[in-house]
């Protein structure tokens, strides 16, 4: 069973250290940027959109979301170790946000299988054809001992200006 979760959050933020966790169970999963933004960009370009670019420090917030969701067998937005949601991620990689999206997966296998899963649903549809996203950061971790295994996560972002 496949899971998913939209949410669509427009953020005031500032920045702060960031941090990460893992246990022994929990693998990252290499994700090509360039793969990801491949398959997005094509469906942006095919409604009329811009491009996003990828930024490491939005990869970084979340790779550590999705470990945290692998680690803990939780599909959240709000992470336990940020002590709240997507506000909390990107501040704490230093992304001067002036909006955010994130979408969150659990168990597609592949890159293409998690990006087809979001392109089904109108909402995390709606976050990667935003047309106020300019970066994206895209991760995934890996728990054989819970229960979607695979979590996925992408953050898109609009820096201030």
């Amino acid at each position: 069973m496949r899971i998913l979760v939209a949410l669509c959050l427009a953020i005031s933020v500032g920045g702060f250290a960031s941090a990460g966790i893992a246990d022994a169970k929990t693998i990252v999963k290499p994700v090509s940027q360039a793969r990801a933004l491949a398959l997005i960009n094509g469906l942006r370009k095919n409604s009329g959109l811009p491009p996003l670019k990828a930024d490491p420090r939005l990869q970084k917030a979340a790779q550590a979301h999705s470990v945290w969701m692998a680690t803990k067998g939780k599909l959240s937005h709000r992470a336990g170790f940020v002590g709240g949601g997507l506000g909390s991620k990107v501040r704490r990689v230093d992304y001067p946000a002036n909006a955010a999206w994130e979408n969150i997966a659990a168990g597609q296998k592949s890159l293409e299988a998690a990006v087809a899963s979001w392109m089904k649903s109108s909402g995390h549809r709606k976050n990667m054809l935003s047309r106020n996203a300019v970066h994206i950061g895209i991760a995934a971790a890996h728990n054989p001992k819970v229960r979607y295994g695979t979590y996925w996560t992408l953050i898109l972002a609009a820096p201030d200006e």
